[in-house]
C-alpha cells in the first residue's frame, strides 16, 4: 500500500532489494535519502533491534530534529514566495518602463533608437535581467539550508568545548 505513493525511481531501488530483510533495506537506501535525518533514523533503528525500549521515547530528537527541518522548509517557502513577488514587480515596473517610454513617449523615443548606445545598452539590459533571473531561481530553488543547517546543528556542541 505505502509503495503505491513512491516514486517511479523509489519503486526500482526497492523491488531491486527484495531479497533483503528489513535492516539491509534501510541500510541500502541510505544512498537513496541523502539526508542526516534518515541517517539519525538509521541510528535509532539500529539502536532499538540491539537495545530494545520505547521506539517514540528513543526517537523524540528524530521527531524534534524533522519539525525543525520542517519548520526551516516553511519559513524558506513563505520567504521565496515574497521574494517571487518582489522580484515580479521590481522586473515588471523596468520593464512598464521600457514599453510607455516605446509608445507613450514615441518622439521621445524615436531619438533614443537613432542613438548609437541604444541598441547595446538594451542588450545589456535583458542580459542582466536573464543573469539575475538565473540567480534568483538558483537561489530560490536550493534546498541545502536543510542540511547546512544540520551541520551548524552539529558544531554547536563542538565549539563549546
Amino acid at each position: 500500500m505505502i509503495k503505491e505513493s513512491f516514486s517511479g525511481e523509489l519503486k526500482k531501488e526497492v523491488d531491486s532489494i527484495e531479497h533483503l530483510d528489513i535492516i539491509e533495506k534501510l541500510e541500502y537506501l541510505r544512498d537513496y535519502f541523502n539526508s542526516s535525518l534518515y541517517d539519525f533514523f538509521l541510528k535509532i533503528i539500529n539502536q532499538y533491534e540491539y537495545n530494545g525500549g520505547d521506539i517514540i521515547g528513543i526517537s523524540q530528537l528524530l521527531i524534534f530534529d524533522s519539525r525543525n527541518v520542517e519548520t526551516s522548509l516553511d519559513n524558506f517557502l513563505s520567504v521565496s514566495k515574497r521574494k517571487l513577488v518582489e522580484f515580479m514587480i521590481l522586473w515588471g515596473i523596468t520593464m512598464g518602463i521600457l514599453l510607455i517610454l516605446q509608445f507613450a513617449l514615441s518622439m521621445f523615443y524615436e531619438t533614443i533608437v537613432e542613438m548609437s548606445f541604444y541598441t547595446p545598452s538594451i542588450f545589456v539590459f535583458f542580459i542582466m535581467f536573464l543573469i539575475f533571473l538565473y540567480f534568483f531561481l538558483k537561489h530560490n530553488f536550493n534546498l541545502n539550508f536543510i542540511n547546512e543547517w544540520r551541520e551548524k546543528e552539529n558544531e554547536k556542541p563542538q565549539a563549546e568545548n
